[in-house]
């Protein structure tokens, strides 16, 4: 299990690599909502999809080394925690390109709008369930809502005098 937890990692320097370029070296997007803004779009939504697909690859792989290694001992532990430790920092490492994320949320964002106003135009084209799904498996990505730590009731509080 670890080998395919450290064979899984060896990808992670092109997805750093994407969520940088994300910040770095490209064109302002446009205002308009049209086939042009599609085509622009589309390639950095693609590297993206890219990237949630190799995430959600690490996360089994890494669940996968982690039960694996309740059951060890000895040399394969040791071998475990090391593909742990690694997946665990390419992690960390991607999630603190703040810059990167902001602009591939941003973009991210505009492509959504701009699909949903073109879809038809582009439905011979592509699949557009396919990617409807792939843009929602994303959204859950970047905007994972978190859910409340505190206790809810349903009884109103007493007043206080």
């Amino acid at each position: 299990m670890a080998a395919a937890l450290a064979s899984c990692t060896k990808a992670y320097e092109a997805h750093l690599k994407t969520i940088c370029e994300f910040s770095l070296n490209r064109p302002p997007m446009r205002a308009k909502v049209d086939r042009q803004s599609y085509d622009e779009l589309k390639p950095g939504v693609d590297k993206a999809l890219a990237l949630l697909d190799w995430y959600e690859e690490l996360k089994k792989a890494f669940v996968a080394c982690l039960r694996a290694l309740s059951d060890s001992s000895g040399g394969a532990k040791a071998e475990g925690l090391a593909a742990l430790v690694e997946a665990l920092d390419c992690c960390v490492v991607l999630e603190n390109q703040f810059s990167g994320w902001s602009q591939c949320i941003n973009r991210f964002s505009w492509f959504k709008r701009t699909f949903a106003q073109i879809r038809r135009e582009v439905s011979a084209e592509i699949d557009c369930d396919k990617l409807s799904k792939d843009i929602s498996r994303f959204g859950g990505l970047i905007g994972t809502p978190r859910e409340s730590t505190r206790t809810r009731t349903t009884a109103t509080p007493p007043r206080r005098c």
